[in-house]
């Protein structure tokens, strides 16, 4: 990325201008971050996360059409884990301008929304009588559901085995 172009922002999509072999992160319910290897085909576009500061020399995005390319991009023994929670890619800021090509910036109006929707989640996590409050609340909500935990787990498990044995159906027939 050169000195002249200006900083990526939240909500800005970005296109594969040729097949890219990238490492895609994966996300999960617990302090890990795993990671993949993939080839992302050209015309791919991507949507970037967070706004970009000046120093940073990598910007986080995700695909625009998120599940369908996690079929084909996210290996199927990470996908149906059960503490998996999402994935992402990570471009240097190289990457645009030679892999990737800005298409579009973010539509103002989304844009303001965002803005609102993070000084709201600044606010909060600034205001201790609001952490406080959540904390009860979570304290009340999750506490009597902790006896529950296996049996969550073993539904949600079965249901992963199922949507394994459906894909692996569709891949035989």
């Amino acid at each position: 990325m050169n000195k002249d172009t200006k900083l990526l922002l939240w909500g800005d999509r970005l296109i594969a201008t040729q097949d890219i072999k990238q490492t895609g992160l994966t996300i999960w319910s617990a302090p890990y971050t795993g990671s993949f290897e993939c080839m992302i085909p050209t015309g791919t576009i991507f949507l970037v996360k967070h706004d970009q500061i000046e120093s940073a020399s990598k910007i986080d995005c995700v695909p625009e059409k998120y599940k369908e390319l996690e079929k084909i991009l996210v290996p199927t023994t990470e996908r149906y884990h059960l503490k998996y929670s999402g994935y992402y890619f990570l471009f240097s800021t190289e990457d645009v301008g030679t892999n990737l090509e800005l298409v579009s910036r973010a539509n103002p109006k989304a844009r303001k929304i965002h803005e609102l929707k993070k000084s709201i989640r600044n606010c909060i996590s600034n205001s201790i009588l609001l952490q406080a409050i959540m904390g009860l609340f979570m304290f009340i909500i999750v506490v009597p559901l902790i006896p529950l935990k296996p049996f969550i787990n073993s539904y949600r498990q079965k249901k992963l085995d199922s949507m394994v044995r459906a894909e692996q159906q569709n891949k035989g027939a």
